[in-house]
């Protein structure tokens, strides 16, 4: 029984660590929304086939997000 349990608590603990964001960029706004932070999205957008990268906009005063989809390439 707590071979089961371990292994429950292990396979819960690897997945919320594939789930997580990665730190892009942060600082402050200098506005009432607070500090900002720029993360990359946990999917990707796809468009006709092609791949986007994804990030996502948050404020620390604000509960709404912005996605932003960049184009890899020369000029984005």
């Amino acid at each position: 029984m707590k071979r089961l349990i371990i292994a429950a608590l292990l396979t819960v603990a690897f997945s919320t660590a594939c789930f997580t964001r990665e730190l892009v960029a942060s600082g402050k706004t200098n506005t009432a929304l607070g500090d900002y932070k720029i993360e990359t999205a946990d999917e990707q957008f796809v468009i006709n086939g092609e791949k986007f990268r994804t990030f996502v906009i948050s404020y620390q005063n604000s509960p709404m997000e912005v996605k932003v989809v960049v184009k890899p390439g020369k000029n984005c």
